[in-house]
């Protein structure tokens, strides 16, 4: 159940039965001149809708905003920092306990390092201050990056590539815009390891992977493949706890 769209009524009753919960997060952030800047966060919206029909879980409204550290540069994104993100996760999870939830999955649309580092940080200072809880935290596209041969092309293919740019040609190819056909395959440049403040200067094109090698029925596949890897992980806790 999104938690946005019941009462608080049915939110005491549904406590009785399911105190697990899902906390999702995406970003506001350049996808390449092709995807919206919202590409992470309705990605991970749409999985969830999934997830809803086969488990019973609550989720939490998305956490639209994350830490962007390549990216921060490019026109549309905009970031918080670790800190910031440390401290409204650590707040979230909070007041969702204090509610009687006791299991916690955070899920990100947005694989950023440093983003999901102070979200593991955030769930470590958690589970320090309470001990009858448990919580799990996963990048989407790290739950299926191992299982997309026969499905995606293009190796490593990360942000704005063939994954989500097929992923929002499924959801709404009107949000796909000009002629990704077109469009190079590129990746980051930078030497391992060096710490810039030109990220511009080895990035310019906003994309790593290859757009052109999208369709919708590869967006289709990915979508319902992280949505199985969620179901299947939540079952399982639910499963441990009877």
């Amino acid at each position: 159940m999104f938690i946005e769209k019941i009462t608080m009524e049915e939110l005491k009753r549904g406590l009785k039965n399911c105190k697990s919960i899902i906390i999702p997060f995406g970003s506001v952030e350049e996808h390449g001149p092709h995807l919206p800047l919202s590409t992470d966060t309705i990605q991970i919206i749409e999985i969830l809708k999934i997830v809803e029909k086969e488990v019973n879980v609550f989720i939490a409204p998305t956490v639209h905003f994350g830490v962007c550290r390549s990216t921060e540069q490019h026109i549309g994104t905009v970031g918080i920092s670790p800190n910031t993100l440390r401290l409204l996760t650590l707040d979230l999870l909070e007041g969702f306990k204090n509610q009687g939830f006791e299991y916690f999955f955070l899920v990100s649309g947005h694989a950023g390092k440093l983003h999901m580092f102070s979200l593991i940080e955030a769930c470590e200072s958690f589970v320090k201050r309470h001990d009858d809880v448990r919580v799990f935290v996963y990048s989407e596209l790290d739950l299926i990056k191992d299982n997309l041969d026969g499905i995606i092309e293009t190796e490593h293919d990360s942000h704005a590539g063939e994954i989500e740019t097929s992923r929002m040609l499924y959801i709404d190819k009107n949000l796909v815009k000009g002629n990704y056909r077109k469009l190079k395959s590129d990746k980051p440049e930078f030497f391992p390891g060096e710490i810039t403040s030109d990220k511009l200067k080895y990035w310019k094109s906003g994309i790593w992977g290859d757009p052109s090698k999208a369709n919708i029925e590869k967006g289709k596949k990915t979508l319902a493949l992280s949505a199985q890897k969620l179901i299947e992980i939540i079952k399982k806790i639910q499963k441990e706890t009877i």
